[in-house]
Order: C-alpha cells, then sequence, then structure tokens
C-alpha cells in the first residue's frame, strides 16, 4: 500500500478502530471459550435428579418478596414480570429439562424483554443493558438468600447463575448486534473505542492534577525551607549576643567557716 494511502486512511479514521477491534475479538473469543466450559460444567447438574431435587427444595425456601422488595427500588421492574419468571424457573427447574431447553427458555426471556424495542436500533442497546443489569442485580439478590440460609445446593446454583449470566450477555450482545446490522465483534469494538475515548481525557486531566500538586509541592517545601533558614539565622543572631551581665554575688567567707565541720 502506497504511503499516500496510508495516510489518507490515518487521516479520516480509518485505522481509529484496528486496536480496540483487537482488543474485541480476544476478548470475544474468551468470553465464547468460557461459556463452553460452563456449558459443559451445568450439563453434569442438570442432568443429576438428586441436586434438581435439591435446588428445588432451597429454591422454594427463598423469600422472593423480600427480594423483589429490596430489588424493586433498585430495578423498578414489574412485580407481575418477576413473578412470571420465578414461577418458569421453578417450573423449568422441576421438570429437569436439558441445557438446550434453557437455553430456549433464557432466548425467550430476553426476546420479551427486548420486544417493544425491537424496530428501534437507537433505544434498544441501552434497553438491552438496563435488562442485563436487572437480571444480574436480581440473580445477586437470589444467591444471596440462598447463602444466608447456608443452601445445600449453593454450588450448584451458583454454577449455573454464571452460566445464564455468561448466556445472557451472549443473546445481548447478538440482539444488539442485528439491530444494527454488524457483527457482535464490531458491536464490542464500538464499545471500546468508546470507553477509551472517555477515559483519555480523564487520564490527561489527571496528569495535570498530579503536575500541579508536584509544583505546590516543590512550593510548600521551599517555603518551609526558608523558614527553617530564617529560624537558623535568629537562632545564630540569638547565639552571637553577649551574655546578660549576672548580678555580683558577695561570699560571707564566715558563714562559709562556720558552716565548715571541724
Amino acid at each position: 500500500m502506497a504511503a499516500e494511502e496510508v495516510k489518507r486512511r490515518l487521516a479520516s479514521g480509518d485505522y481509529v478502530l484496528v486496536a480496540p477491534a483487537k482488543k474485541a475479538k480476544s476478548e470475544t473469543l474468551r468470553r465464547y471459550t468460557s461459556l463452553n466450559h460452563l456449558a459443559q460444567a451445568a450439563r453434569a447438574v442438570l442432568q443429576n435428579s438428586a441436586q434438581i431435587n435439591q435446588m428445588l427444595s432451597d429454591l422454594n425456601r427463598v423469600d422472593f418478596t423480600n427480594v423483589q422488595e429490596q430489588a424493586s427500588w433498585v430495578c423498578q421492574c414489574e412485580d407481575r414480570v418477576v413473578q412470571r419468571l420465578e414461577q418458569d424457573f421453578k417450573m423449568t427447574l422441576q421438570q429437569q429439562n436439558s441445557l438446550e431447553q434453557w437455553a430456549t427458555w433464557l432466548d425467550g426471556v430476553v426476546s420479551e424483554a427486548l420486544k417493544p424495542y425491537e424496530h428501534n436500533p437507537v433505544v434498544l442497546p441501552k434497553a438491552a443493558k438496563v435488562f442485563l443489569l436487572n437480571w444480574s442485580f436480581y440473580s445477586s439478590m437470589v444467591i444471596r438468600d440462598l447463602t444466608l440460609r447456608s443452601a445445600a445446593s449453593f454450588g450448584s446454583f451458583h454454577l449455573i447463575r454464571l452460566l445464564y449470566d455468561e448466556y445472557m450477555y451472549y443473546l445481548i450482545e447478538h440482539r444488539v448486534a442485528q439491530a444494527k446490522g454488524v457483527t457482535p465483534i464490531a458491536v464490542m469494538g464500538e464499545f471500546a473505542s468508546t470507553v477509551k475515548s472517555r477515559i483519555s481525557p480523564d487520564l490527561e486531566k489527571e496528569e495535570e492534577e498530579d503536575d500541579e500538586e508536584e509544583e505546590s509541592e516543590d512550593e510548600g517545601g521551599d517555603l518551609v525551607l526558608q523558614s527553617s533558614s530564617l529560624r537558623a539565622v535568629d537562632d545564630e543572631k540569638d547565639s552571637m549576643e553577649p551574655p546578660a551581665k549576672l548580678p555580683r554575688t558577695s561570699f560571707n567567707l564566715h558563714s562559709l567557716t562556720d558552716s565548715t565541720p571541724s
């Protein structure tokens, strides 16, 4: 490629997303690998009837009313939606569905949540992020309740939660990419470049503040040195002044001789 072509692309910003895109691609591959490992581990749990029954028993002891009261202030989700998701989750768990059936259920949850925004590619990404945050918050509250109750199936729930959160992220990523008409890696690359552009001014501002602090510290140090030098000069002046005259003392030899023991 000619040097002029390189300069033109640099000037037009064609190379701006190269580094973020590479980083997004590596992170995406890493997440997909992690998702595959979690799926293999969770499959063994979902195929174990004893573990499923224990999970269902522990889940029925969770105080979902308290969970909704605490989470509604943050997420502002409708009670009927949360209750329906709770019942659907318990029913799917009780039926001992396969991992593929769980994936279908999760895909349906995402589709219903984003249905009002599916024809608005501008609003959909923001709505998808809000849904993902709400899902993660509710999951954390349920895991918290299971932890406080020392649930025997806590390990299984923790594994399932990791898998479902990762798969939800995967679904949201693809829905946003589909709405924008781009690839998922392009979506993450765009996000990475946006974050980088936001961080760069902050870093420059922090460097300027650090320089100002160093300058103020240097000035403060000079003031301290000056004050200490002035104090040393004052002390030196005091030491050069002649000592004050002491009052003349008369000695009574008789009293001294009288007080001397014979």
